[in-house]
């Protein structure tokens, strides 16, 4: 069973993760921002890191430490790793790619 400081980690970590890429997204369908790939990576990191800790049944408080290193870790593989470069770009390509539902512009 989950204490409420596990639930108040998990949130944060939903929300933070949920905010950055529709964050994201918003800039990238605006196209007046600047998109910042480092917080992407990131964020996308961080979001790995989620998934892989949910699988393996650890506690959700290792978040807590996995927050700081996943930060690190993405933009020092955005630098050193066109793998981790290249599925970044990929998955901004597929944001981008994604159609903003607008009711003042109905398709014909």
């Amino acid at each position: 069973m989950m204490s409420v400081i596990q639930w108040l980690v998990v949130g944060a970590a939903l929300v933070w993760v949920a905010l950055v890429l529709m964050g994201t997204d918003y800039e990238l369908h605006r196209g007046e921002g600047i998109v910042s790939t480092p917080l992407f990576a990131s964020t996308l990191m961080f979001a790995l890191g989620m998934g892989v800790l949910w699988l393996l049944g650890a506690s959700p408080l290792h978040l807590l430490w996995w927050f700081p290193l996943s930060a690190v870790l993405g933009v020092v593989l955005l630098m050193v790793s066109s793998t981790w470069t290249s599925f970044n770009m990929r998955c901004l390509s597929w944001l981008a790619s994604i159609k903003p539902q607008d009711d003042s512009d109905p398709e014909q």
